[in-house]
């Protein structure tokens, strides 16, 4: 039996309770993109997911806390000033003396007038020498630093660490504040909860929103927002926002190098991005790590965000939770690059939503969602990926998720992935060479159609899967999957799913019955490997059918238009006979006399794979006129038609004809939705030599 289909975790908010929501509040919890319909998660603020057991926007321990200075100077001087005593006391005897730093102002840098080589802003005094801001202590290039031998927790306390840097401008160390040593941030005034009500009504007021934040950073380099750099820098981030932050280079948002480690919890990123759009050919992603850096997020938004290659570019072990990344723009590459460089790198996603994102595709080859590479272990569990745009320019690589034959991804819980466009193809997979999509624990899928393309190199005697039978036995993997390659269409072997190659026949056609009209698949814009689950279930009594195909045609005619290998195919007469296997046609039966052996209504054609050798589909044909079943247009079938037309006496009707919809759709000649005499006049015409059969198809 077909699984459920449910979706984990779902939980709509009222919407009495955001339209009475004030303007100036501040929050977000786990949400959609306007207009969607994905699912909308409820992990609140310091709660643990109860599927992953991962304690996310886990509270800062201020217990060793010794002392809380105030930054409430008018002046960007005076704040530094502030900020410099800060930074001395946690490294008196001894250092990493755990201080508390709060913002009571605003905190914008201003113009460095000492600097005359460049336009700059520094956070640091400007009543001291420019060598003198160069070692002066908490500040390093103008950006805000927190040393090698310091802890420091700074509560924002909804007000801003500006860098105030011009959009377009950029310096080295343009970046607002990089920690060497330990540091927390957050926002007292950041609610995420109603900032994701806010972002559910309309995500660009988020801003405007009555918060703190990170913002105003224009770096030459790397690093905008926050940066941790080096193997004694612990940087944790919670509940606040990071926006509006330009780079040359990667890590506009947040950047975590050389051994460093920073954890991102209820975050959200928008509007940053490179420093000069998409004219050049850096990284510029918005979170980035290198060097063995190591980046958590859990918890937070991505929204409005751009970058030139990828938006998270991402090397080793990491984590993602409860994240929702939508409407940004790549000008090439992916929205989250997994590389996998070093052995095994594990990699997990949560309760992730990935939405109404645009890749632009220029220059390169390998654009997709999330590019899963290397040495990659993924695990996703409850995905949502929908309805992002992708464009290459031609190339063949896409898809929401691309996966290497190096790495595993592993779909686990519920997935819902869909609607994702490759140029003008559907393309929620891309599988290089022999790659697999591998099905875990109680994997199932809250969208039909998921459309999977395979490089051009991919093997028919691979598997696209691993675990499809545990989770679905033997249901047809036609119901969830599907391919928009021409030619290829999904088979169930060894309780896994594969590829083989079917026919694409120009001369013939699959047909339907839709309230009693024959219609074709080309007339209704449908593929054949795409569309013929829905029309065999729901419109022909599960069976798919060939229509098209004229009276008296010989099997070696038929195998020759069906334009696959006649060693796929194996032909059964109405009789269940078998008359031709595999390229050979069975005792007494001469392929090419069209007159005494011809391909008839009723006959079921078997494609096998030519690797596994195992029955990729199996599809019936209707040969229009040819009510007997005898591949022929005779006297008989007019006889027929005409029983049928004037069945008064109840002996044969048309409606009895339900269960062989081959058969019935022989009949409609005419193809008004019943027969009448028209019909059989035209049959009869047919057999006279006066009229042509193919002038009704």
């Amino acid at each position: 039996m077909i699984k459920n289909i449910k979706r984990v975790g779902i939980i709509f908010l009222a919407v009495a309770i955001i339209c009475l929501m004030a303007i100036g509040c501040l929050s977000v919890n786990s949400v959609t993109s306007s207009g969607s319909n994905s699912m909308l998660h409820n992990t609140k603020s310091n709660t643990a997911d109860s599927n992953s057991g991962i304690n996310y926007a886990s509270e800062i321990d201020e217990s060793d806390v010794v002392e809380e200075v105030l930054l409430d100077g008018v002046t960007c001087s005076e704040q530094a000033y502030k900020w410099a005593d800060a930074i001395t006391k946690s490294k008196a005897d001894g250092g990493k003396k755990h201080i508390k730093v709060k913002l009571m102002t605003d905190w914008v840098a201003q113009e460095d007038i000492n600097n005359t080589t460049e336009y700059r802003t520094t956070f640091a005094m400007l009543d001291i020498t420019e060598s003198e801001q160069l070692s002066a202590i908490g500040f390093n290039g103008g950006r805000i630093s927190v040393p090698i031998d310091c802890k420091i927790t700074i509560d924002l306390n909804g007000h801003k660490l500006n860098r105030n840097m011009p959009i377009g401008s950029r310096v080295a160390g343009g970046c607002v504040i990089c920690s060497f040593g330990i540091l927390n941030i957050y926002d007292s005034k950041f609610d995420y909860d109603k900032v994701l009500e806010m972002y559910a009504i309309s995500p660009e007021k988020m801003l405007y929103m009555n918060s703190g934040g990170i913002t105003g950073a224009g770096d030459a380099n790397s690093a905008g927002g926050v940066c941790a750099d080096g193997e004694f820098a612990n940087v944790k981030v919670n509940n606040c926002m990071i926006y509006n932050n330009r780079t040359s280079n990667t890590g506009s948002g947040a950047y975590a190098l050389r051994k460093a480690y920073m954890e991102l919890n209820n975050v959200v990123f928008f509007d940053n991005g490179p420093v000069v759009s998409f004219n050049n050919d850096n990284d510029s992603s918005v979170i980035a790590e290198v060097l063995e850096g190591t980046i958590k997020f859990n918890s937070g938004i991505l929204y409005n965000n751009f970058a030139n290659k990828q938006l998270i570019n991402i090397a080793d072990n990491i984590s993602y939770n409860d994240i929702i990344i939508a409407k940004n723009t790549v000008r090439e590459g992916y929205i989250i690059n997994l590389l996998g460089v070093t052995a095994n790198t594990a990699i997990e996603i949560h309760n992730t939503i990935i939405e109404n994102n645009i890749l632009l595709g220029e220059k390169s080859q390998g654009v997709g969602g999330i590019n899963v590479a290397g040495n990659t272990n993924l695990n996703i569990h409850n995905l949502t990926m929908k309805n992002n745009h992708f464009a290459n320019n031609g190339n063949n690589y896409g898809g929401g998720i691309v996966v290497s034959d190096s790495a595993n991804v592993t779909l686990i819980g519920t997935s819902d992935i869909n609607g994702n466009v490759i140029d003008d193809t559907k393309s929620d997979f891309y599988l290089l060479k022999d790659s697999k999509i591998g099905l875990g624990e109680n994997c199932e899928f809250a969208s039909r159609k998921i459309v999977i393309n395979m490089a051009d190199d991919y093997s028919d005697g691979t598997p696209l899967t691993s675990g499809y039978g545990a989770n679905y036995g033997g249901i047809n993997p036609n119901e969830y999957f599907c391919t928009e390659k021409i030619g290829n269409v999904m088979y169930l072997y060894n309780n896994e799913i594969y590829i083989g190659k079917t026919l694409t026949p120009d001369k013939y056609d699959f047909i339907y019955m839709e309230n009693n009209i024959r219609k074709s698949y080309k007339e209704s814009s449908l593929y054949h490997g795409v569309n013929d689950f829905d029309i065999s279930q729901d419109l022909n009594g599960g069976s798919l059918i060939l229509g098209n195909i004229l009276h008296s045609t010989s099997i070696s005619d038929f195998i020759i238009n069906t334009k696959i290998p006649a060693n796929t195919i194996k032909l059964y007469d109405n009789r269940g006979n078998l008359v031709f296997d595999l390229g050979n046609a069975s005792s007494n039966v001469d392929i090419n006399n069209g007159d005494k052996y011809p391909v008839a209504t009723g006959w079921e054609m078997k494609i096998c794979s030519q690797s596994t050798g195992a029955i990729i589909e199996s599809i019936k044909l209707s040969v229009l006129g040819d009510l007997t079943g005898d591949g022929k247009i005779n006297a008989a079938d007019v006889t027929l038609l005409r029983r049928i037309i004037n069945s008064s006496s109840g002996d044969i009707t048309f409606e009895e004809y339900v269960n062989r919809p081959e058969l019935k759709m022989s009949m409609l000649i005419v193809n008004r939705g019943k027969v009448s005499n028209s019909d059989a006049n035209i049959l009869w015409n047919v057999v006279c030599g006066t009229d042509d059969i193919s002038n009704f198809y």
